[in-house]
């Protein structure tokens, strides 16, 4: 944290200020000259901060957290948003008993917990930190290291919501080796507690994880983005009711689900039985949501509605009869042929192409790139393909269905 802890509480005792309240995101030296006027030093940067976290939290966090709010940017990037944490406050509700929110951060999922009607202590290792939870959520808050025998002796028998810190000042650490508490620390709270929820980057290497019995992995999708991995240990994961093996793909708002054992996207073997490696795209396409490819789910969410992917190695699903589903973004196959730049724009200026999006998979193409070369003069928004399907790489021209 960059302000010490005096400053934001000095901030908070302020009232705060109308004239703290409204500073600019952006002050001026005359701005600031005229705030410490009346203000201390500490206390006008931190008004500057938390100006610029409630306006970047806008979009994250419920209304109610954010005119409430005490946060640096920081912490409302690394955040859990109010949709994704009020998911989670209402699994922990619908047992009722208390919990440990521990690495808490600026209070994201504490705030929810409190409003699910769930008794919540927040827990963190710096003390701004753990003093914005309790101001936020309006939740008991203590400083304490999650990891330590003491800590540990404390989250026995109990619930725990665990938020591995995954950036080092500005950056973001992707291996699980670097999330801190540590990988060690994590296994010893989730053997512990009687149950846990561990938020987890979504590119974490599954394989690494811990695997405590009855535990499942669950994927979030918030408005078709990939936000969070959850690990769900004990009664918690118990309250799902999944069947072991079983990881599951969740669709926020709507709270959609679908759960499968992991599998391979297709049968080698059965490749081409019917269409021929002439045609890999039937007369739709479709993107899936990415809660199910990355957790292993799509080829089993595929077999259960009878379509197939257009290459074993390439998570684009097709069909000849149009599926509607929440987890599908269809589109029609208008041409499927060689990907060759000229005559793909030839072709496009032909189906009267205007805006044109392109799609790619292993950076085949630069996508930004591109479309200002295949853009045509029509008014047709039109979408190109471009993938690596056996040893060529093919292009299709679609239309996305609204």
């Amino acid at each position: 944290m960059s302000f010490p802890l005096e400053d934001w509480q000095a901030y908070a005792s302020s009232g705060p200020a109308p004239e703290l309240l409204s500073v600019p995101l952006q002050p001026t030296v005359a701005d600031l000259a005229a705030l410490r006027k009346t203000w201390p030093q500490g206390v006008v940067a931190v008004a500057v901060e938390n100006a610029r976290a409630r306006n970047r939290a806008a979009s994250k966090l419920s209304p109610e957290l954010v005119e409430r709010m005490f946060a640096d940017e920081q912490g409302v990037m690394v955040a859990s948003s109010s949709l994704a944490a009020g998911y989670k406050a209402s699994r922990f509700a619908q047992t009722g008993s208390p919990a440990l929110d521990l690495c808490c951060g600026i209070g994201a999922d504490s705030f929810e917990m409190v409003r699910a009607g769930v008794a919540v202590t927040a827990v963190d290792q710096d003390p701004v930190r753990a003093w914005m939870a309790g101001a936020n959520a309006g939740c008991p808050a203590e400083v304490g290291d999650v990891g330590s025998p003491e800590w540990l002796e404390r989250i026995e028998g109990g619930l725990v919501h665990l938020d591995p810190s995954r950036r080092e000042g500005s950056k973001r650490r992707h291996d699980y080796e670097a999330y801190r508490p540590g990988p060690a620390t994590i296994e010893a709270i989730t053997n512990t507690a009687a149950g846990a929820c561990v938020k987890l980057g979504p590119g974490v290497d599954l394989s690494l994880l811990p695997e405590p019995n009855g535990s499942h992995l669950e994927f979030i999708s918030e408005h078709g983005k990939l936000t969070q991995a959850l690990l769900w240990t004990g009664s918690l994961a118990g309250s799902a009711k999944l069947t072991e093996g079983h990881r599951r793909a969740t669709l926020l708002p709507s709270g959609e689900s679908f759960n499968a054992a992991p599998g391979p996207l297709i049968d080698a073997g059965g490749w081409y039985d019917t269409d021929g490696p002439s045609t890999p795209a039937l007369r739709y396409l479709y993107e899936a949501d990415p809660t199910l490819e990355r957790p292993g789910l799509l080829g089993p969410f595929a077999a259960t509605l009878g379509i197939r992917p257009i290459h074993p190695a390439v998570g684009l699903l097709t069909s000849e009869a149009l599926i509607e589903s929440p987890w599908l973004t269809a589109f029609e196959v208008l041409v499927t042929m060689p990907w060759r730049t000229k005559a793909v724009r030839s072709r496009l200026q032909e189906l009267g192409a205007g805006v044109v999006a392109v799609k790619t998979r292993a950076k085949l193409v630069d996508p930004d790139a591109l479309q200002k070369t295949l853009r045509g003069k029509g008014d047709e928004p039109l979408v190109v393909f471009i993938l690596k399907l056996g040893d060529k790489a093919t292009a299709i021209i679609a239309r996305r269905i609204s």
